[in-house]
């Protein structure tokens, strides 16, 4: 096949794409207006989640390494499908000023410095989340509203919040009860976490305590509490663990299991060995 036959066969391939996408793309404008559906809302997200993985799936190399990868062939016809595929998405919806590129910019010869690629897949990447953000933030609280609480009192819910969760997790494609569920296990996950520094800090507290007043508690015979608590120890009764195992070690949280646990001497259950039990 000569070149002008590849030329072709690739400029039918972009024609292609672009009129599967015209449906879709044509309707970005449709954010500033009050009667967008969830469909639309859905189907701009879904194009904007593919564009931004094109960008980044083309943006990883200068002109040099593509060659090197590729061969120059290949290179060149992948390059040039995704400038023009640029050059359609940016003008078509009048996005170059919003993403701060210039038509200039969608140059194959700029692409063979380093820092020219990493600043136009930044900026990309930036405006195309900027819209990604708005557009789940729009149909996060159109889906809130939509959701009866019962009483008089307000809802209170803070979308920004449930916009950053899901744009650092890449959930832009999930449904918004999907989302909503997601972001209630992160932060349930959260408050336990932000509460067991404090819960293992009392519990350490009350064992130093338990240890300054020698284990037992008792006041010595003459009555005098400094008696009781400079008075040596008693050795401490050994502890069986669940399973009648005895502890080497003294008890630990551990923070996976969320249980304390003991080291024990080796053992089998259902035919595994383990070296430790629970307290």
């Amino acid at each position: 096949m000569s070149h002008k036959a590849d030329y072709q066969w690739w400029q039918r391939t972009v024609l292609a794409a672009r009129r599967k996408h015209d449906a879709t793309m044509a309707r970005f404008r449709a954010f500033a207006l009050p009667d967008t559906d969830d469909a639309t809302l859905a189907s701009i997200i879904d194009r904007l989640v593919k564009m931004r993985k094109t960008v980044t799936e083309q943006c990883k190399g200068t002109w040099k390494q593509r060659v090197a990868l590729l061969g120059t062939k290949e290179a060149a016809a992948r390059l040039n499908a995704f400038i023009v595929l640029l050059q359609y998405f940016l003008s078509e919806h009048e996005r170059f000023a919003r993403y701060n590129v210039t038509p200039s910019d969608l140059n194959v010869r700029n692409f063979t410095e380093q820092i020219f690629v990493d600043t136009l897949c930044s900026r990309l990447r930036r405006g195309i989340n900027r819209e990604l953000s708005y557009a789940v933030r729009r149909r996060m609280t159109d889906w809130l509203a939509a959701i009866p609480i019962g009483g008089r009192e307000p809802r209170r819910y803070n979308v920004d919040a449930i916009v950053d969760y899901v744009l650092e997790r890449r959930l832009e494609q999930l449904t918004p009860d999907e989302i909503y569920a997601e972001y209630g296990v992160f932060q349930k996950q959260r408050d336990i976490a932000a509460a067991l520094p404090e819960l293992e800090s009392d519990a350490e507290l009350a064992v130093e305590q338990f240890e300054f007043i020698g284990g037992s508690g008792k006041i010595g015979e003459t009555g005098s509490l400094s008696e009781s608590v400079f008075a040596p120890t008693q050795p401490k009764a050994q502890m069986l663990t669940r399973n009648n195992l005895l502890c080497k070690s003294e008890c630990k949280l551990d923070r996976k299991r969320n249980v304390r646990t003991c080291e024990t001497d080796r053992y089998f259950f259902y035919g595994l060995p383990y070296e430790w039990d629970y307290c």
